[in-house]
C-alpha cells in the first residue's frame, strides 16, 4: 500500500472525496460504492469495479475518528458497521464519524478505497406520553416505543421555570417535586414545566417529553 492510514494523520479532510485522494485512491480501478452512509449494525456489500479478480479487504478509521470501525470480511468485502458510534476530533467534526474501506490487490500500492460515514440510527423511537400534567409529589412512569437498551434518563427545567425539577430513575420513573416553584410570566413559555429526556448515546438517539407541574390537580402553578 503506497500510503497507509497513518500518513494521513493531521490532515483536515472535509469530505469523502478528499479522504480517497489523501489516502492515494487515484487508480485505474475502484470499489463500489465509493461513498456510503450506514447506521449502527447495518451491513453493506462492497465490490471491485474493473479491478483485480482477487483482493483483500480491510477497514480502518478515517483521520480524526477514534471509535470502533466495524468489521469487513477480508475475502468477500461484506462490511458490518459498529453498534456504537465513536467520537471525532474537533478538526474532523464537520465530516463526522467515518471509516475507510480498502481493497488491496497483489501488487504493491495497488489499493482502492471508499469512505463510509457512520450515522445515527434513524428508526422511529419515542417516549410516551410526549406531554403530561403532574401534581406536586406525584409519581409517573414514562414508557419507550419501541423499548431500547442502554437508555439514560434525565430531567431538567423548561425555559422560564426556576423551581425544583423532581427526580427520574434509570427506568423512566419520575417523581415530581413536593412543591411547584414559580415560572416567568412570559405567556410564550411553557409555565412551570420540566423536560424529561431519554437518550441512547451509542445509537445517536435522543427524545424528550414535556411535564407540566401543578401544585394540585385542578389548579394552576403558583396557586
Amino acid at each position: 500500500m503506497a500510503r497507509d492510514a497513518a500518513t494521513t494523520k493531521g490532515n483536515a479532510m472535509s469530505d469523502a472525496t478528499e479522504v480517497i485522494e489523501e489516502t492515494g485512491g487515484r487508480l485505474s480501478w475502484s470499489i463500489s460504492p465509493e461513498e456510503a452512509s450506514v447506521e449502527p449494525g447495518q451491513m453493506l456489500q462492497f465490490q471491485v469495479e474493473r479491478g483485480p479478480a482477487q483482493v483483500k479487504w480491510r477497514v480502518v478509521p478515517a483521520d480524526g475518528y477514534a471509535g470502533e470501525t466495524g468489521s469487513i470480511d477480508s475475502d468477500t468485502g461484506l462490511y458490518t458497521a459498529p453498534e456504537v458510534l465513536g467520537e471525532t476530533d474537533a478538526e474532523s467534526s464537520e465530516r463526522g464519524a467515518s471509516v475507510v474501506v480498502e481493497a488491496h490487490g497483489a501488487a504493491p500500492g495497488d489499493t482502492a478505497r471508499a469512505v463510509v460515514k457512520l450515522v445515527p440510527d434513524s428508526s422511529p423511537w419515542e417516549i410516551v406520553p410526549a406531554k403530561v400534567t403532574i401534581a406536586a409529589g406525584e409519581e409517573y412512569g414514562f414508557a419507550q416505543k419501541p423499548v431500547l437498551d442502554g437508555v439514560e434518563w434525565s430531567v431538567t427545567a423548561a425555559p422560564g421555570y426556576g423551581g425544583e425539577v423532581g427526580f427520574i430513575d434509570s427506568h423512566g420513573f419520575y417523581r415530581a417535586p413536593g412543591f411547584v416553584g414559580e415560572a416567568e410570566s412570559d405567556a410564550s413559555g411553557p409555565g412551570a414545566s420540566v423536560v424529561v429526556e431519554a437518550q441512547v448515546a451509542a445509537r445517536g438517539k435522543r427524545v424528550r417529553a414535556l411535564v407540566h407541574l401543578v401544585q394540585e390537580h385542578g389548579t394552576s402553578e403558583g396557586e
